[in-house]
């Protein structure tokens, strides 16, 4: 048996890698009975406005997206894997490791195993498909 696969990166090639991570979003409004100041004056006295809380906005929605970000470091291939699920589609998986030294703050990273549209060849590619993906996600 022959097996021919194609990759999109080699081992020891340097990649940007990015993550996902959830995040609340909340949609407001300016409060229509205080007008966004949070407060109020009635009868000589400064009063906090009952609807807002003295917020001066009102909360109209909320909704959890999932944010796209770029490691500021670059990472290298270490290794690559190959799976085969049950339907005969493949799966590749990189294992990628960060390229600092052990004095480095950002050591902390370990060996980190991502997929291929996880991974970008320039810091410049790996920004613009963060910025697209987030723009989608705040859309919804």
């Amino acid at each position: 048996m022959e097996l021919n696969i194609n990759t999109k990166f080699e081992v020891g090639q340097e990649v940007y890698h990015i993550e996902s991570s959830r995040k609340v979003v909340e949609c407001e409004k300016t409060c229509e009975l205080c007008l966004g100041a949070g407060s109020f004056i009635y009868k000589d006295y400064k009063c906090n406005c009952p609807k807002c809380g003295g917020h001066g906005k009102i909360i109209i929605d909320r909704k959890n997206v999932q944010i796209s970000s770029v490691d500021d470091i670059k990472w290298e291939i270490t290794s690559i894997r190959v799976t085969v699920d049950k339907n005969g589609n493949i799966i590749l998986r990189y294992t990628i490791s960060p390229l600092t030294n052990k004095h480095d703050p950002y050591y902390r990273y370990s060996k980190t195993t991502s997929l291929e549209e996880e991974l970008f060849e320039t810091l410049e590619e790996a920004q613009t498909y963060c910025d697209e993906q987030n723009s989608i996600q705040m859309k919804d």
